[in-house]
């Protein structure tokens, strides 16, 4: 055999002993399996499902349409614990709707683990009735005097009316502006009694009913007390507006 044999053989040899030695120091440099406990994540939807029920619970009427749209972040958040509850913090006081910033809690038991800063987009619409003209204080509305609109609200626990049958019949207490939502704190039922108005007065105890003829000295609505005349003995009594023509006094 001649050296030029042997010398292809060993080669050979050499270069195979060369590709396993890499493989192992290959091998070697790998990292091993992380076997830790498994790290939950906060995803987009778990935010926006909690910022919504915050906001939902600060509605002031059912019949708003309300979105929550969280614009930062969009990634998956990691939280070093397995199980976990998310929640709004109570110093928060988030009733404008719009771009805001908030903050997010990632709890543990009782125990704060994390605090998430969020910018979230709030929007809530409503089907609202604004009159058609101006109308006046005192004014009581008519079907003719109002629309329904569907309007953006400015904060959360704005209340427009929602329909023209609770509208109609009721008083303006301060100027309205044509197609602009009526909030239900700026209106209110007329009286059922006007002062000057002829009633009955009654008093009811233990099945015995009395009653007497009046003269209303002031106007209110049914729970209202107002004072009256009983027209037979001229005694001014005060008492509860029941409705249209009644009053009940103590007895």
């Amino acid at each position: 055999m001649t050296k030029r044999h042997l010398f292809l053989p060993i080669l050979l040899i050499g270069w195979l002993m060369g590709s396993a030695g890499q493989a192992q120091l290959a091998e070697a440099k790998r990292p091993a399996d992380h076997h830790g406990e498994h790290r939950a994540v906060v995803t987009l939807v778990q935010l926006e499902q909690t910022l919504h029920r915050y906001f939902a619970e600060r509605l002031a009427s059912p019949d708003v349409t309300l979105t929550v749209r969280v614009l930062h972040p969009r990634d998956p958040i990691a939280v070093s614990v397995p199980r976990f509850s998310l929640r709004i913090p109570s110093t928060e006081f988030l009733i404008r709707t719009g771009r805001r910033a908030a903050r997010v809690d990632i709890i543990a038991g009782d125990r704060l683990v994390q605090r998430i800063p969020v910018v979230v987009e709030v929007n809530a619409t409503m089907d609202a009735v604004a009159p058609v003209r101006w109308i006046r204080p005192k004014q009581v509305l008519t079907d003719g005097d109002l629309t329904v609109l569907r309007v953006a609200l400015p904060t959360l626990n704005a209340d427009y009316l929602s329909t023209i049958q609770e509208a109609v019949g009721q008083r303006a207490v301060r100027p309205l502006s044509p197609r602009q939502p009526i909030p239900r704190a700026w209106v209110s039922a007329p009286p059922v009694i006007r002062k000057g108005d002829r009633v009955i007065i009654q008093a009811k105890r233990a099945g015995l009913l009395v009653q007497a003829v009046g003269i209303a000295n002031r106007s209110g609505k049914p729970g209202e007390t107002i004072s009256v005349r009983n027209q037979t003995s001229g005694r001014e009594v005060l008492g509860t507006v029941v409705e249209a023509g009644l009053v009940e006094v103590a007895f």
